[in-house]
């Protein structure tokens, strides 16, 4: 817990705790002051119950409870009236003490308010989600993501199950990484940065990995397209130190990213072949346009876009983006993709003094509703 935040659990435990011990020390203190009265020893008391003399004697020294019915009888032998027996703990519901006790516990934990489809189809919402990021409308997909976070956010405050817990977490982590996506796209960079914060704050309380290092990811981006450099190169390394054996998919998002912001430096391109080697070792997605899943058409368009910028190989960074623009298809998905190839093609182009090329790719690019 941070600061002063106190776990309410721990806090009814201890008062409770704090309970029983005073009650047991009356109890105690109370039965040696009646066999005191009538010049009655443990022993004498043992014989007359009857009950074990060492037993007696915990419970007058205040360190045992005595069930209900051996305070009844204490009480009746030593003719307090019922005060004695009123005195004897009471055994708190839900309180450990029989295996009946342990079966409520268990029980108890696995309650839960939350139906058995319910993060089936929370999950499928989000997958359909970050599929639709590619050719949807960025403001219509942020409101429609935000509204399932509302809900997601509710549920965890929820009564659910520990591993319900997590996988709620799992889902608003996705849902805020969506979110910083949709949100920078349309020019909302405060709630952008907010969404990618909360995105590694959701991964953290998930221990998800994945999430953690998309959320670098993001961050990284978000500096590249700003012009802060270093921090462009800083993010992915601190995102890579989170990247776990099973965490191919995301490294080779970062060290893609980090190739942008390393161009002119011969690591971009040690960058780029750290990210082959990667991506060879992945499976082909079920779904490629998965915003959230790293695919081989991503790589083409990191590798053209790299390429255009560095100015090292035109002729392959044209080949690069020729791929990227047949992927896309000219009136396909990722609008967003395509229309940044094409700019490419176009600064290509007018690098290489062909003006009329270059005017028709770039106004190719902003005709498309990413740049518009």
């Amino acid at each position: 817990m941070e600061g002063d935040a106190r776990c309410p659990l721990r806090e009814a435990a201890g008062s409770s705790h704090a309970k029983l011990v005073q009650a047991m020390t009356d109890l105690g203190s109370e039965l040696r002051r009646l066999l005191a009265e009538r010049g009655m020893s443990l022993r004498d008391l043992a014989r007359h119950v009857p009950c074990d003399s060492g037993n007696l004697s915990k419970i007058a020294r205040g360190q045992k409870r005595p069930s209900p019915e051996l305070a009844g009888r204490l009480d009746e032998v030593l003719g307090a009236g019922g005060g004695l027996a009123a005195l004897a703990p009471a055994v708190a519901p839900g309180a450990l003490g029989t295996e009946f006790d342990l079966i409520e516990l268990a029980r108890r934990a696995e309650a839960s308010d939350l139906g058995s489809g319910t993060l089936e189809l929370l999950n499928a919402a989000v997958d359909g989600m970050c599929r639709d990021y590619a050719g949807a409308g960025a403001a219509a997909l942020s409101a429609r993501a935000g509204r399932h976070l509302r809900y997601v956010t509710r549920l965890i405050g929820g009564r659910v199950t520990l591993a319900q817990h997590r996988e709620l977490l799992v889902i608003a982590g996705w849902l805020s990484a969506l979110i910083a996506c949709t949100c920078y796209d349309t020019d909302d960079a405060v709630a952008a940065r907010t969404a990618c914060r909360m995105t590694r704050q959701f991964g953290s309380q998930a221990a998800h990995i994945a999430l953690v290092t998309w959320s670098f990811k993001i961050a990284a981006w978000f500096a590249l397209a700003e012009g802060r450099y270093p921090e462009t190169v800083a993010l992915p390394d601190a995102g890579l130190e989170h990247v776990g054996v099973t965490g191919a998919e995301v490294q080779l998002s970062l060290l893609a990213v980090r190739g942008y912001a390393r161009m002119g430096d011969t690591r971009a391109s040690q960058a780029l072949q750290a990210g082959r080697t990667r991506l060879d070792r992945l499976p082909a997605p079920e779904h490629p346009g998965h915003h959230v899943v790293f695919d081989g058409a991503k790589y083409e368009f990191y590798v053209a876009t790299i390429l255009a910028w560095l100015g090292s190989d035109d002729a392959a960074a044209k080949a690069h983006a020729r791929e990227v623009v047949w992927q896309c298809g000219e009136a396909g998905g990722w609008p967003t993709r395509l229309g940044t190839t094409r700019l490419n093609l176009g600064l290509l182009a007018a690098r290489r003094g062909d003006l009329d090329e270059a005017i028709s790719h770039g106004s190719g690019a902003l005709r498309l509703p990413s740049l518009s």
